[in-house]
């Protein structure tokens, strides 16, 4: 829906709708600010999803958020609204949250370790606010049932803890200020579908090559990791991947691993701007699902094989190589 308005205040207003359980109104172009005795009549509410294409506004901060007192409250999404102010202190004591998704605002401060004491999260997503703070504690790994976290703007290192999150399916790791390496232990991370490492201006080292022992992995991006360096493993031929996009990243080089030829479902290769060289070897012809190819600004030579026209794509880009 394209819903362009206020959510009307009779909604929660002198006893407005007690009965209610699930608010769902994402998606749409929803407009204004969220007062403070928002959603305090629902005391059997369980699911609150504001997030979406809305244009919501307001600090979350300065006064106590009624919704955030709702004791059955399960999930709840402010996602890609503009939101400000820090974490409000009462949320770290909604014991009943299993998904939380303030992605995509523009929250600040610093987050409590006390966050990750909330131990019944299977949805933690707190990327993409670029003026949060803070570290990721050894306590994330008391979030066993954790399936997706996505965090930005941390600094600090990985802690040990994080790979024992066996059941975790999507990590998302935007913009943030984490050091270090990724280390070989991401292979443990046995259940994973989804790694999203971009925009993190410290991390260094190479990609490890244990992600390719991840044989549920199908979505992997490395985009605009300043120091990331080392080549492409040839493991991820290994991978039922539909998506791998590795660009703008600083130092990555060698050769295209022959061995992506394996991936039939891959629909989406995107390598540019790397530091990449060599040439491209007729393998690219195997992949059958490939609507997206994009390898320009890089160092290989030769020619983009034949074996490419053959495919019906949405995008191609490889403009600085001559084609077949």
């Amino acid at each position: 829906n394209y819903i362009f308005a206020s959510i009307p205040a009779s909604y929660w207003q002198e006893r407005g709708l007690p009965s209610l359980v699930h608010f769902d109104l994402s998606n749409n172009l929803l407009t204004g600010s969220l007062p403070h005795d928002f959603g305090g009549s629902w005391q059997k509410l369980t699911t609150l999803r504001l997030g979406g294409r809305n244009f919501l506004r307001g600090n979350l901060s300065p006064n106590p958020t009624s919704f955030l007192n709702l004791p059955f409250l399960k999930e709840l999404d402010l996602s890609s609204n503009f939101f400000t102010g820090t974490l409000p202190p009462n949320l770290y004591q909604m014991s009943s949250l299993e998904s939380l998704d303030l992605s995509d605002n523009e929250l600040s401060g610093t987050v409590l370790p006390d966050l990750y004491n909330l131990h019944d999260l299977y949805f933690l997503d707190i990327s993409q606010n670029a003026d949060l703070s803070g570290t990721l504690p050894s306590s994330i790994g008391k979030l066993t049932t954790l399936k997706t976290l996505g965090i930005s703007a941390l600094s600090g290192s990985f802690p040990e803890e994080l790979w024992s999150l066996t059941s975790l399916e999507a990590l998302r790791v935007i913009n943030s200020e984490l050091s270090g390496t990724l280390p070989s232990e991401i292979g443990l991370l046995s259940s994973l579908t989804e790694l999203a490492v971009s925009g993190n201006v410290l991390l260094q080292g190479s990609i490890p090559s244990e992600i390719g022992t991840l044989l549920h992995l199908e979505r992997i991006n490395f985009i605009k990791n300043q120091e990331l360096g080392g080549s492409i493993p040839s493991e991820f031929g290994l991978l039922p991947l539909t998506i791998m996009d590795i660009s703008d990243n600083g130092f990555i080089e060698g050769a295209i691993p022959s061995e992506i030829g394996l991936l039939g479902s891959l629909r989406w290769l995107s390598l540019i701007n790397n530091d990449l060289s060599g040439t491209i070897s007729s393998y690219i012809g195997n992949l059958s699902s490939l609507k997206t190819f994009r390898i320009y600004a890089n160092r290989l030579t030769g020619i983009v094989p034949t074996e490419v026209g053959k495919f019906n794509f949405s995008f191609c880009h490889c403009n600085d190589l001559p084609i077949w």
